[in-house]
């Protein structure tokens, strides 16, 4: 019936509020208006399907947003079993990556992220907009695939001793583009690290300058 008969915490202060005020409260009285409406909701589901409901939500809790999962299974004779995990630290860091993928997407320079051995992994838009390639046509294919040739072999030669190990590069490609135009580039490329300090990928930023 949505009555709360137990509500704990190892740390309580992962607790909305303290236990006295919650248990033997209907959860309408204790939990935020839309809360509540969707905590029903879920309820309403589980004792329907029989299934585990799994749902996020987001309250105001000590001057700052916090982000929860709340897991509901059945558990004994008509009751309900709610574990809730806090997943602020996950959201978070979610949003951040959500913005620095939509900085990349928007940029007005190409950005390419390569494997180790120089096979593309990743590039934005702009970089597509520029060469004319789609993303499909060039996954996992070899970078130098836009190279022109051999007023790069030494360069190139020099940036790959260079980011190799563990350096930045900068310098200037003449590269080709898939109508076969030539454009220049200035570029700025750095090895991409794990937490093991192991070069993983390398990230190119290119400016037309043609």
């Amino acid at each position: 019936d949505g009555i709360f008969l137990d509500y704990k915490s190892e740390s309580e202060e992962l607790l909305l509020l303290a236990p006295e005020n919650f248990v033997g409260k209907h959860i309408g009285e204790v939990l935020p208006e839309k809360l509540a409406l969707l905590t029903l909701e879920k309820m309403g589901l589980l004792f329907a399907t029989g299934q585990v409901q799994v749902y996020d939500y987001s309250i105001q809790q000590n001057g700052q947003t916090k982000h929860y999962e709340n897991r509901l299974v059945l558990s004994g004779d008509n009751q309900i079993l709610s574990i809730i995990r806090d997943i602020t630290s996950s959201k978070e860091a979610e949003e951040k990556i959500k913005r620095l993928t939509h900085a990349i997407e928007q940029t007005k320079v190409s950005i390419i992220i390569t494997d180790i051995s120089g096979k593309i992994e990743y590039f934005n838009p702009m970089f597509s907009h520029i060469t004319g390639y789609a993303y499909e046509e060039l996954k996992g294919k070899d970078v130098n695939i836009i190279s022109s040739g051999s007023p790069n072999e030494k360069v190139r030669d020099e940036m790959w001793q260079m980011i190799k190990t563990g350096k930045d590069w900068s310098g200037e490609f003449l590269n080709k583009k898939k109508n076969g135009e030539l454009f220049w580039v200035s570029a700025n490329i750095s090895p991409i690290f794990n937490n093991n300090g192991e070069i993983i990928n390398y990230i190119a930023i290119e400016e037309d300058i043609t």
